[in-house]
This record gives C-alpha cells, sequence and structure tokens, in this order.
C-alpha cells in the first residue's frame, strides 16, 4: 500500500457541494434500466451497478437538472463507466480492437438510428425530450422494432452487443432535442477522449511510459471531463455559444478543473492503477521521473493539487464579461465546471466503484471517510496551506 488516504485532509476544497434531489430515485432507475437495455443482469452485476451509485456521480455535476433529464444522463455515464472497464480489462489491452470500437461509437453518435447513414437499430427511437412544464422530457428507453423474417440483419460491428444498445438508448434525447453546434461539441468531446483511450491501450501495450509533460494532457482527455462539461448545457437547457466557450480564459478554468478531478483520481485509485494502469497514474510518473519513492510523489502531488485549485480560484473569478446576454448561460457553465470538481471528490469517498477496490482495514483518517472533505460552506484561499 503506498498510501493510508491522509493525504486526502489536505485537499481543501472551496466550491460547495450540491446534490440533485431525484439521485436516489433515479440510481433505483437506472438499475432496471441496464437490465432492461443492457441485460440481463446477474445479482452481482446488479449489486455492483447499486453500490456504484453513478446516478448520485450525475446528481452532484448537475444538481439542477430534472428528473428525467438526469435519467439521461445518468444512463450516460453508466455507459461511459462500462467503456472504460472494457478498454481497461487488461493489463495489456489489444489496441487495434480498443481503436475499433472506439470508431464504432463515433459513428454511432454521428449517425444515430434514424438518420441517414446509420444501421437499423434495435429499438425504435423515443420522442425528443423537452422542458416544457406541462410535461417531463422523454424517457430512454422504447419498445423493441419488430423485424422481418425476410430482412436481413445488421452487418458486423466491431461496436455491437449490450454497449451500443446502451448507447443507442442514451443518446436518442440529447441527439434530438439539442442543436447541432451542441451535437458537433459532444462528439467532438468524445471523439477527444476516445484518442486518448487508445493512445493509452497503445502505451499500455508497447510497455510505454509516458513522461509528466505527456501524462497531463493525456489525463485530461482519458478523465473524459470534457464529455461531463459539454452535457452541462443538456442539463441546464440554456446554451453557451461558441466563441464563449472556447475562449481561452474559459477554456483555462476547464483544463484546470480537469486536472483536478483527474488527480484526485489517481491519487485514490493509486494502489489500483500500481497494478493495472501501466504507469498512466500522476503519481507513479512523477516517483518515475524524480527518482523519488512513491510515498514522496504523493505528497509532491498533493501540493500540486493545491496550487491548482488556487489557480481555478483565481482563473474562475477573472473570466470577463460577455455582455448581459451571455453572463449567465456562462455563469451556469462555470457553476457547472466547479461541480465537476466537488462531486467527484465527493461521489469517489462514496461510491462502491472505488471503496470495493480498498481494503476493508483502513485509518481513521482514511481517503473513504467522507466527513473529511469540508462542508458546504465556501472556504476562502487563505484555507489552503501554503505550497512550496
Amino acid at each position: 500500500m503506498y498510501s493510508d488516504g491522509a493525504w486526502v485532509d489536505e485537499l481543501r476544497c472551496p466550491i460547495p457541494a450540491r446534490l440533485c434531489p431525484y439521485a436516489d430515485e433515479v440510481q433505483d432507475w437506472l438499475v432496471d434500466w441496464a437490465d432492461r437495455v443492457g441485460g440481463p443482469l446477474d445479482s452481482e452485476a446488479r449489486g455492483r451497478l447499486a453500490r456504484g451509485g453513478v446516478a448520485r456521480y450525475a446528481g452532484r455535476l448537475y444538481p439542477d437538472a430534472t428528473e428525467a433529464d438526469l435519467q439521461v444522463l445518468s444512463a450516460l455515464f453508466t455507459w461511459f463507466f462500462l467503456l472504460d472497464d472494457a478498454c481497461d480489462a487488461t493489463r495489456r489491452p489489444r489496441p487495434a480492437e480498443v481503436a475499433a470500437l472506439c470508431d464504432g461509437v463515433l459513428r454511432l453518435l454521428r449517425h444515430p438510428p434514424g438518420t441517414a447513414g446509420s444501421r437499423p437499430a434495435n429499438q425504435s427511437p423515443a420522442a425528443p425530450g423537452t422542458r416544457s412544464p406541462n410535461g417531463p422530457a422523454a424517457r430512454l428507453t422504447s419498445p423493441p422494432q419488430t423485424r422481418s423474417a425476410n430482412q436481413p440483419g445488421p452487418r458486423p460491428e466491431p461496436f455491437d452487443g449490450p454497449l451500443r444498445r446502451m448507447l443507442t438508448d442514451a443518446w436518442q434525447v440529447p441527439s434530438r432535442r439539442m442543436s447541432a453546434s451542441w451535437r458537433d461539441r459532444f462528439v467532438d468531446a468524445v471523439a477527444h477522449h476516445l484518442d486518448g483511450v487508445v493512445t493509452e491501450a497503445t502505451n499500455k501495450a508497447t510497455g510505454r511510459l509516458p513522461s509528466v509533460a505527456e501524462y497531463v494532457p493525456l489525463r485530461r482527455a482519458t478523465s473524459a471531463a470534457y464529455v461531463s462539461y459539454a452535457l452541462i448545457e443538456f442539463a441546464t437547457g440554456r446554451p453557451v455559444p461558441n466563441a464563449v466557450y472556447h475562449h481561452p480564459a474559459v477554456r483555462e478554468v476547464a483544463a484546470t478543473a480537469n486536472d483536478l478531478l483527474s488527480w484526485f483520481n489517481d491519487l485514490l485509485s493509486l494502489d489500483r492503477d500500481a497494478a493495472t494502469s501501466g504507469g498512466h497514474n500522476l503519481v507513479l510518473a512523477v516517483a518515475r521521473e524524480q527518482g523519488i519513492p512513491v510515498e514522496a510523489a504523493v505528497r509532491v502531488v498533493v501540493r500540486r493539487w493545491q496550487r491548482s485549485m488556487r489557480r481555478f480560484v483565481e482563473l474562475r473569478d477573472a473570466v470577463p464579461s460577455f455582455g448581459s446576454a451571455l453572463d449567465g448561460s456562462l455563469r451556469e457553465y462555470l457553476e457547472g465546471v466547479a461541480n465537476s470538481v466537488r462531486g467527484t471528490m465527493d461521489w469517489s469517498l462514496e461510491s462502491g466503484r472505488y471503496r470495493d477496490a480498498l481494503p476493508p482495514a483502513r485509518p481513521a483518517n482514511s481517503a473513504v471517510r467522507l466527513e473529511r472533505l469540508p462542508g458546504p460552506t465556501p472556504l476562502t484561499r487563505d484555507d489552503f496551506p501554503a505550497a512550496p
């Protein structure tokens, strides 16, 4: 064991904790959805999905989402976690197979069932979701489509089976409700994530260990944080124009938040990553590059996280105004980016996805004690310990 988890006391987070009031109800729904669309699931798989609490993760990142929209978001999050598990299942993945899987994902997102260039779907599309107060957004699941006995089956597809069915179902509402510009932005974010997944798989297959300078931008891709940022507009219903979304000041806030949640995850999953990640963990990269013990590298990464959190606060405060017509949607977007940091921290410490990987006996101040994080009262810069 490289870390006793005491480092969590040093990661002071000034971002208020929030949770969507529908999170627990949607978590129950999510297990049934996965069983209907991707299953059937055995009792062990259902239990693992329930302990993971993915709907609570989505609920922490999008606390103002409607119940129906939180279902969509939770289904998408579940799918991304399953894809991550599929690509990271072995110490030596097959990069060509991972790349083919990722290519299939992008084809489906760009040409969802029911549009030109797509293959027939196993399920008929649901009605587009709306945010009208007169009715909820469309549910994810829909009845199966009847296939004629004379109709040929779909051609073989590397991206098939439960993963394809689940993404097809979860993508219906966003792909129909949101604008073409938003869909392009979302697919670009997914493509960036999948490119990182393929790069990591290639590194692991060839035994290539990334330097810190290489690892940091790669981790920004594999974290899928930019995918979650694109979904903020789906959850809030308030679009952010491309000129604002891609403004250098806004992008720097997003990148810094990505680092914060990614490095926190690296610290929390260090023991598991030491066995399975092929060196793809910031702590391991620092230890290797600086020639220091892993325990010392933990302290280096903690100090780096502290500096980045101070910088995040400063960068967010420094984002310029874009005028009264745009500042409201920008404010909600930046709040969503901040929620991604605090939400990832809180959820990671409560979720069975990470608890199951930890040994049963941990010190009293270990990383699995959720109460060690500050409560919802915002802190100030003075609360951060000075970094060297």
